[in-house]
């Protein structure tokens, strides 16, 4: 027997090469300000013996690390997971218009 994966929409945010996790004009989508402000999403500048940042996100299996290019995803129920960047190319593609502050 064969499956297909049920489709599911989700907001999502690249990190960049700094560690940086939010829009390309500096600007943070409203849904991270929770997960950032309760430490489940925790951002580690680069240092001198690493050449990227990182990013932490509390998941329920457990604390899962992230570099730029993988993405940061929040589901329908609100839940905050990563996803590595070929990953992503894979499962998702952009729903079109873009909405500014990142909701669904």
């Amino acid at each position: 027997m064969k499956y297909q994966k049920k489709p599911e929409i989700v907001d999502a945010v690249q990190i960049a090469h700094d560690g940086y996790v939010g829009y390309t004009d500096g600007g943070k989508p409203e849904w991270l300000i929770e997960p950032v402000a309760n430490g489940v999403l925790v951002h580690r500048p680069a240092q001198s013996n690493r050449m990227n940042a990182v990013v932490h996100v509390q998941t329920p299996q457990g604390m899962k690390e992230a570099v730029s290019g993988d993405w940061v995803l929040r589901d329908a129920q609100g839940r905050i997971s990563l996803c590595e960047a070929a990953e992503f190319e894979n499962l998702y593609t952009p729903i079109y218009p873009v909405v500014p502050d990142g909701t669904m």
